[in-house]
């Protein structure tokens, strides 16, 4: 996989939100940094994710919305396409992406074929992407079809990830419940197998892969629960690096 950064401004907000949402962004960049530090990580399944690279796939790296706080750092310097919502908090996003090395491609609030047709276009040119399924309003847990229509018409395989932190914070007022690891306390990502959806797969036919797709970041979340649990055996499988570490 090629490694490409910057940031991509295809339907911005306005340029005062963007003023303001580029300070917040590097507030929270730094601060998940900081945190990023001090996190004890563990990492499995970044074997999936390497040996995509060398079968030539393109992988598209799918997560629940209130996870993605944790997912930044481990994924930084990838050459992927995050989506993100055209407002104030997609500025934000967007801004955090550039400073870990993503392109942020703005989508409407409310899903329909005009967001479906700038992801297909922002994918068609790139070597990875990442969006969230249940985003960017939900419900939560509730996989959206276009990841699924998408891989299938362009070739992508849909990669689930997950992030667990054995201390953290969570935002029960978001709709997302989004979890925001503590300092100095044990993180895993969780990296599964990946999906391949058939070329061509019909609308009537998109049911049981959502399914599929729900159950594998179900198992993925378990799995991440799992290595950070007290009694979990972390011995020689800690460190200091990042998926590619």
């Amino acid at each position: 996989m090629t490694f490409r950064s910057g940031f991509h401004s295809q339907g911005a907000p306005a340029a005062a939100h963007r003023a303001v949402a580029s300070l917040l962004a590097w507030v929270l960049t730094a601060l998940l940094r900081l945190q990023w530090v001090s996190w004890r990580r563990r990492i499995e399944g970044a074997e999936r994710l390497r040996s995509l690279d060398c079968a030539g796939r393109r992988p598209l790296v799918v997560f629940w919305h209130g996870k993605y706080a944790a997912i930044f750092p481990f994924f930084k310097g990838e050459d992927a396409c995050v989506f993100t919502s055209r407002s104030f908090r997609g500025s934000v996003i967007a801004g955090i992406c550039s400073r870990f090395g993503y392109r942020a491609v703005f989508l409407p609030e409310r899903s329909g074929a005009g967001a479906l047709e700038l992801m297909r276009r922002s994918l068609q040119a790139s070597a990875a992407g990442a969006v969230a399924v249940d985003g960017p309003l939900g419900p939560r847990h509730v996989a959206k079809a276009g990841p699924v229509l998408l891989a299938s018409e362009l070739g992508f395989v849909l990669l689930p990830v997950s992030t667990v932190a054995r201390r953290r914070m969570v935002l029960r007022k978001r709709w997302d419940f989004m979890e925001v690891p503590l300092p100095f306390t044990r993180v895993a990502l969780v990296v599964g197998e990946a999906l391949k959806i058939p070329s061509g797969l019909r609308r009537e036919d998109f049911g049981p892969w959502i399914s599929r797709l729900e159950q594998a970041l179900a198992m993925v979340e378990r799995r991440a629960e799992a290595l950070v649990a007290p009694d979990f055996d972390v011995k020689g499988s800690e460190g200091a690096g990042g998926l590619r570490s």
